[in-house]
């Protein structure tokens, strides 16, 4: 028999007496996918690289394909860096495959050292290398056995007059093969945007949060920064995939907006060996200074326009963006004990629609894993208790990771609840586990749930996500594996010149497509994808 919880940790052994089955693993979605023809594939690197070069003749156009990539999906904000800090830096910090579905944002070195490092491990050039100015990181491409600059977060590479993009050394020797780009049409698209402008341009900043602004990185700090460069060898890995099983009872919607909180984990970066804090994104969120200036890209703008939003004040068409996995159960029937990680001593009355203790049992848990290849930020627990006196329900999370657990909250009397779990309980973790517990005093019935839902809030990047655009559109939904008597629902919402748009599809094989038709000349705002893991 349990005690009724009365300490906030526990240790597993006690927690988990009572959970004796395994029963849920292999029989959800494996690695389900959602993907349009019009759209980045993200799912690994490989994937991006195909994707995105797909076409291109010859290196300088595959470069230019990627440059254009990166600049459309990495939006310039605080460095993203995962404790332990700095052990796991170049696993996390540099890892591309991570950072492009997951946070979407970096700084300068960052971001154009895991471009130089992505055009290295993709196989189409020679070579490519950090270069450290005073200020700055940015980059260099080999190709055709020369060097080619391209800066990715200030947006600059200009064609020498010999049609190939120039090196630093290039320009170095002659000026006047940036200062003349524009005049000459030997400029990229968009060329130095800001061009000495400030990103926060109100000046309302502490000094500690200036640094991260962008308004020296115009052409004048570039000529005056470039002949001090110091190449650097890179070759960061970009091992991230985005495969995960979406067990039974599972959804997990993926939003190109975000949810209310604090949802973004800059509260630290580490820099000179000492560490200064800088406003979250849900305090200061990012954005480019002007829509003229987000309108100079002209290749990624019409994909863009659609997210402009005002935030806080402040024009924005990049921001960070939310997924909630989502378990949902009315116990109509007993999908929870495929769902669960582990379960003991529970049962389902589908005609009550209830879980509730087994026949001649008092006591009954179930554990729910939520993984993701998103990181976790926040979410709760909700549900519907019938509880008749002296039993109660119980919830708890796991802490870090270890043996412990964590009572989120304990229902004593039949009501409604509800329980938060705490963002910083979930900072920079991809997975955590739910346990339910039920104590029955007087015989299964008298200890009842009769709703119960876990909604895990993880942060994405909608940049990465699969979108449609005008015209004809493919979308395919694929999985490694989707067991029999199991099907993968998706539903996707969009608006359309000013209409809310949605269509589902439920697939039963590993590849299936369908066709959407989006009217007009704009590209739609996406607004949602969801994926579902049904059963018969």
């Amino acid at each position: 028999m349990f005690h009724k919880p009365v300490r906030f940790l526990f240790g597993q052994a006690a927690v988990l007496l009572v959970l004796a089955a395994t029963l849920s693993a292999g029989q959800g979605v494996v690695d389900p996918w959602v993907t349009t023809d019009r759209s980045v594939n993200t799912w690994n690197a490989a994937s991006i690289v195909a994707d995105v070069t797909r076409g291109r003749k010859g290196p300088q156009e595959q470069a230019i394909a990627l440059y254009s990539f990166f600049r459309r999906t990495m939006f310039p904000y605080t460095n993203r860096n995962e404790y332990p800090f700095p052990a796991n830096d170049q696993s996390h910090m540099f890892d591309f495959a991570r950072m492009v579905n997951v946070y979407g944002y970096s700084l300068c070195t960052q971001l154009n050292w895991m471009f130089a490092s992505f055009c290295k491990q993709s196989g189409l050039f020679e070579d490519a290398r950090g270069i450290s100015v005073p200020g700055h990181g940015t980059a260099e491409v080999k190709w055709g056995g020369r060097w080619h600059f391209m800066d990715a977060i200030v947006g600059c590479y200009a064609l020498g007059r010999d049609g190939a993009i120039a090196s630093i050394d290039e320009i170095v020797a002659d000026s006047t093969i940036l200062t003349r780009a524009q005049a000459e049409h030997r400029a990229s698209v968009p060329f130095c945007p800001w061009d000495g402008r400030s990103l926060y341009p109100e000046g309302a900043l502490a000094q500690m949060d200036q640094w991260f602004t962008y308004r020296k990185y115009g052409l004048a700090f570039l000529l005056a920064a470039l002949p001090q460069y110091k190449p650097a060898a890179v070759n960061e890995p970009a091992g991230h995939t985005m495969a995960f099983e979406l067990k039974p009872g599972y959804s997990l919607s993926r939003r190109w907006d975000h949810l209310p909180g604090m949802y973004n984990l800059s509260y630290e970066y580490y820099r000179n060996q000492r560490s200064i804090t800088t406003p979250s994104p849900a305090l200061l969120p990012p954005h480019h200074p002007a829509g003229d200036k987000e309108a100079a890209d002209t290749v990624n703008w019409p994909i863009v326009k659609p997210y402009r939003k005002v935030i806080r004040g402040r024009e924005a068409w990049h921001y960070y963006a939310n997924g909630v996995l989502s378990y949902r159960d009315w116990f109509t029937d007993s999908r929870i004990m495929r769902a669960a990680d582990s379960v003991g001593g529970l049962a389902v009355d589908e005609r009550a629609g209830a879980l509730q203790c087994s026949a001649g049992g008092t006591d009954g848990a179930a554990r729910l894993d939520f993984t993701l290849p998103y990181v976790f930020v926040g979410g709760k627990v909700t549900g519907r208790a019938e509880l008749v006196d002296g039993s109660w329900a119980a919830v708890y999370l796991d802490v870090k990771g270890a043996d412990q657990w964590l009572c989120l909250g304990v229902v004593e009397r039949g009501a409604d609840f509800e329980f938060p779990i705490p963002g910083e309980l979930l900072e920079e973790r991809y997975s955590f586990r739910v346990l339910v517990r039920l104590h029955a005093e007087h015989g299964p019935a008298s200890a009842r749930l009769h709703e119960l839902a876990v909604d895990a809030v993880c942060q994405l990047n909608m940049y990465s996500l699969p979108f449609l655009a005008p015209g004809s559109n493919r979308v395919t939904v694929s999985a490694k594996t989707i067991p029999t008597g199991t099907r993968l629902a998706v539903t996707c919402r969009w608006e359309e010149n000013g209409w809310e748009r949605s269509q589902r599809w439920i697939a039963a094989a590993g590849d299936e497509s369908y066709e959407v038709e989006v009217a007009g000349k704009d590209y739609p705002r996406m607004k949602e994808i969801v994926m579902e893991c049904l059963t018969e």
